[in-house]
């Protein structure tokens, strides 16, 4: 049976929808980045995002909140101001991410790789960093108290 998930923003418009066999938000996400589709301020609270490839992806803005992106590729990802909180981002490939302003407070970064990511302005109170490769981050004005 064919089943149609919409990606939506924080306001309720639909920004992309896709219809398939067994479909997964994390199958229309990626479709929807292929396609193409303007997804700043997604709202992806809570998905279940496990090793999707995301790279390039825009996603200013978006709501990622509790969100699982362990293993997920996303490197070059542009996470302006993304609400992070709580996500599980353990293993991520973050390198050249632009995670600007993002709320990363109480974030799974287990392991991550940051490598050159922007960091600035970025919440991280809380944040488990262990293993985490910061290696050229801009940590500039990140606050983590």
């Amino acid at each position: 049976m064919k089943t149609k998930i919409k990606i939506t923003s924080v306001f309720g418009k639909v920004l992309f929808e896709y219809e398939k066999e067994e479909n997964t938000v994390k199958d229309t996400l990626m479709k929807a980045i292929k396609s193409g589709a303007v997804l700043r301020g997604a709202d992806l609270h809570g998905a279940d995002l496990c090793c999707a490839n995301l790279c390039d992806a825009d996603l200013r803005d978006a709501n990622l909140c509790d969100a699982d992106l362990s293993g997920a590729y996303l490197r070059g990802a542009n996470l302006r101001r993304a609400n992070l909180h709580g996500a599980y981002l353990s293993g991520a490939y973050l390198r050249d991410a632009n995670l600007y302003g993002a709320d990363l407070r109480c974030a799974d970064l287990h392991g991550a790789n940051l490598h050159g990511a922007n960091l600035r302005c970025a919440v991280l109170c809380g944040a488990n960093l262990y293993g985490a490769d910061l290696c050229y981050a801009n940590l500039c004005g990140a606050i983590n108290t």
